[in-house]
């Protein structure tokens, strides 16, 4: 298992795994490019390959990879999301299940034994439900409360009305021309004016004053 930091370091961890020599006769380290040889002279089927965070992995270093599975070398990645591109395209896609409650809480009972406090299950009912799934969201969360540092938890979970607010409009709109079409005059002035108090609404609503408290 590697995580990726620098190219010479990724090399030399992978060197090290598979009891490669990383110097020379000298006793000099070995450069990323020959231990990038010597590695892809050791590595055969029986080779397996686990990246935690595939995300910093470079062009370079995929491409390589792409190699080493035409060699039988197995490789296991660990990503949020698919990038569809070059080794990932020939790795199989498998969705890890999201972790529980009960591991949310464990992770935050650990993380405040680390810190040295003791949780009430109020606090880890309001942490829990301030991080979610997100188990590295957890920890700094109990770091941050431990701090004192001020928390702001946010329970709401925002919607998009786009589609209805679209639908609103499209629906007034059908007035403007029943009105136009009919001849009802009434009817299509209501309707354009309802349209146009709507769409002056909708821009009112995107006025965002400075994000700053008192005294600031």
């Amino acid at each position: 298992m590697v995580i990726y930091q620098t190219t010479k370091q990724f090399y030399t961890a992978i060197a090290k795994a598979l009891n490669i020599p990383t110097t020379n006769e000298k006793d000099k380290p070995l450069s990323g490019e020959v231990l990038k040889e010597e590695i892809t002279l050791n590595a055969n089927s029986r080779t397996l390959f686990i990246f935690p965070e595939s995300k910093r992995l470079p062009a370079s270093v995929r491409y390589w990879l792409d190699s080493l599975l035409n060699q039988g070398v197995k490789i296991v990645t660990f990503m949020v999301a698919n990038p569809q591109r070059d080794v990932f395209l020939k790795l199989q896609k498998l969705e890890l299940p999201l972790v529980s409650n009960q591991q949310m809480r464990a992770i935050i009972h650990d993380q405040a034994r680390q810190m040295g406090i003791t949780l009430t299950r109020s606090e880890i009912a309001e942490l829990l439900a301030s991080c979610g799934r997100n188990p590295f969201l957890a920890r700094k969360k109990v770091a941050a409360y431990a701090l004192g540092l001020e928390q702001n938890l946010e329970h709401t979970q925002y919607i998009d009305i786009s589609p209805i607010t679209y639908s609103v409009l499209l629906f007034i709109g059908i007035f403007r021309f029943v009105g136009l079409g009919t001849g009802d005059r009434g009817l299509y002035v209501v309707g354009s004016c309802i349209l146009i108090l709507i769409m002056i609404l909708k821009q009112l609503g995107k006025i965002q004053g400075a994000k700053r408290k008192l005294g600031q």
